[in-house]
């Protein structure tokens, strides 16, 4: 059994996560990398922080939700 996931920021667990994002104004919905966020604000950056932060891309609100989504495991191809 999984434990479930605690991310207070994007450091955490080693950004092995994915980020979904949606607006509160419109209900626009965005999936996002953490690492694409800690280019632009660092790993550092509190998650309750970052959602006051970002600007709906659709309507241009700054109301949005974070959640947080454990990263679908990927099937790794063997080289030979």
């Amino acid at each position: 059994m999984r434990r479930p996931l605690k991310i207070l920021k994007l450091n955490d667990e080693f950004g092995n996560y994915r980020l979904q994002i949606r607006c509160r104004s419109c209900g626009y919905v965005r999936n996002c990398d953490p690492a694409q966020l800690a280019s632009r604000v660092g790993w550092e950056c509190a998650l309750d922080s970052l959602s006051r932060r970002l600007r709906c891309s659709k309507c241009g609100h700054k109301r949005s939700e974070l959640s947080v989504h454990e990263r679908a495991h990927e099937r790794v191809r063997q080289i030979r």
